[in-house]
């Protein structure tokens, strides 16, 4: 499923974030190889460019690595997954609090909040 782009973050940016989901949740694995920035480019329906500098920043995060003639590959380490999957956590965290403190919820009100809905989904 191919993401959908807004306006208030560089679409590189977004293609970053939707790969590193992808990374995540298992969808691509380590070691897999990843479309060629061409036919990324075509499946986003975006400029290659845009999917290379995603791809650049991905190389500088760690997240992928390239293999010269073979293409651009999912990063093997662990480690970068978990402290990838704890960032986004933590993102996420910080937003919910944002958006309750927005409406008028103290932290500690958004907390217990979340706590009962979690205790419902299990």
């Amino acid at each position: 499923m191919k993401p959908t782009f807004h306006a208030d973050k560089p679409i590189y940016s977004q293609i970053c974030d939707w790969m590193k989901k992808k990374m995540i949740t298992g969808e691509w694995k380590a070691d897999d190889k990843l479309p060629s920035v061409r036919e990324m480019g075509v499946m986003l329906a975006v400029n290659p460019n845009t999917v290379s500098r995603a791809y650049q920043e991905l190389e500088r995060g760690g997240y992928i690595y390239a293999k010269r003639g073979m293409g651009s590959f999912v990063t093997p380490k662990k480690a970068v997954f978990e402290q990838l999957q704890s960032d986004l956590a933590e993102e996420i965290a910080t937003r919910f609090l944002e958006e309750a403190e927005s409406i008028g919820l103290n932290s500690q009100a958004a907390i217990e909040l979340l706590t009962k809905r979690s205790s419902k989904h299990e």
